[in-house]
């Protein structure tokens, strides 16, 4: 004991003590103060041996070599330690994970029912047209019909026999373009939708019978009453004041009433509606075939709303 002792001089209890508390800091460390304290003691033991001090220089490379493999037990088990500690934490943040993955997966929707038809897009001359259908047995399918002539719009509740099957009778009464939308309901909801689209074509025969069944009508008589002449087939002729088309519709702004110096009346106005796209202009005198469908609110360039009558053009002719 004495031997260790020695070589720390008068402060040798001082110096065990100081030992002491190197080991257990080395300790708390990991063994990281002692790796790098056992390196400066060999280091000091080397100094030593080279001065011949060889004694002194023995002991303290003994010492090193000490807590030299004292700091790389406590590196390798704190390691193994770190690694047992990572694999517990990412089995913790996996199971975290699959956790919230279960709590947050919405349960799948019920399947969409099946809603089909013989054909989507009929092509026709007949006035009448049978759509039939198919969906789940015992379904309610809701029908609305968007008549663009007559602005007859319909809306009818089917119930599908044992096998799911339905119909609809769509009536097309004059050449153009019929969509009818078809809904699936369940429990108050509408859950499949499918649009079937009826054009009816135009014939010459149906043109010549149109036109001539269409009565010549006078603007103050249709100005008088436009819901007297609702369905009614029409015949008038006039002087295109504006014209406008959109998407699935063109507008004229027509005026009736020529006056004795040749020009045209600008107050006696009628709204033409037609579908599709023509080669009329601002200008143009043209004679128009159509179906009376009331009155039109019609915002004047004064800005002052005025009512005049609406007519849905089948054909219209420019005056030679």
């Amino acid at each position: 004991m004495r031997n260790l002792i020695a070589p720390f001089g008068k402060f040798g209890v001082q110096f065990i003590l100081l030992w002491l508390l190197f080991v257990i800091i080395g300790v708390w460390t990991k063994g990281v103060i002692l790796f790098y304290g056992s390196l400066a003691i060999i280091i000091y033991a080397v100094v030593q041996l080279v001065k011949k001090q060889q004694k002194r220089g023995v002991i303290y490379l003994g010492i090193g070599g000490g807590f030299f493999i004292l700091s790389l037990i406590l590196g390798f088990v704190y390691m193994e330690d770190l690694k047992s500690s990572q694999a517990d934490l990412s089995k913790q943040k996996q199971s975290k994970r699959m956790t919230k993955k279960e709590q947050t997966k919405k349960p799948l929707a019920p399947a969409k029912p099946e809603l089909s038809f013989e054909a989507t897009s009929i092509t026709t001359r007949e006035t009448k047209n049978i759509i039939k259908g198919t969906t789940e047995p015992g379904a309610t399918v809701m029908v609305y019909f968007e008549d663009t002539f007559l602005y007859n719009d319909q809306h009818v509740d089917l119930r599908t026999d044992g096998k799911g099957h339905f119909q609809y009778e769509a009536s097309t009464p004059f050449p153009g373009r019929y969509p009818v939308r078809f809904q699936v309901e369940q429990g108050g909801m509408v859950v499949n939708e499918q649009v079937v689209t009826i054009k009816r074509e135009d014939t010459p025969d149906f043109e010549a019978a149109f036109k001539q069944s269409s009565k010549m009508v006078k603007y103050g008589l249709l100005a008088k009453n436009p819901d007297a002449y609702k369905g009614e087939r029409l015949k008038i002729k006039g002087k295109v004041l504006d014209i406008r088309e959109f998407p699935h519709e063109g507008q004229i702004i027509l005026s009736t009433t020529r006056k004795g110096n040749g020009e045209w009346e600008p107050d006696d106005i009628v709204k033409i509606s037609y579908n599709g796209t023509n080669d009329i202009v601002k200008r143009d005198v043209i004679t128009v075939y159509g179906i009376g469908h009331g009155d039109y609110a019609y915002l004047t360039s004064s800005d002052k709303v005025v009512y005049i009558p609406l007519i849905k053009s089948l054909y219209i002719e420019k005056a030679r």
